[in-house]
């Protein structure tokens, strides 16, 4: 798996999340709005699995 293509937004810090990230996978598969989230206590981050409710934010790009 090749991650192809990466776009980051950042928003005004809420609750710790900073962000959504997008990218493209091996030119195929596009992922969006996945969450990024600094870490309580910690210099770290982590990500968070897209929940849109019945949005799309996994498709191919290709047939």
């Amino acid at each position: 798996m090749k991650i192809t293509e990466v776009q980051i937004e950042f928003v005004k810090p809420s609750n710790g999340l900073i962000g959504f990230a997008s990218l493209v996978i091996n030119d195929n598969f596009y992922l969006s709005s996945i969450a990024i989230h600094k870490k309580l206590n910690a210099d770290s981050y982590r990500l968070t699995y897209p929940n849109k409710g019945h949005f799309t934010i996994f498709h191919p790009i290709n047939k």
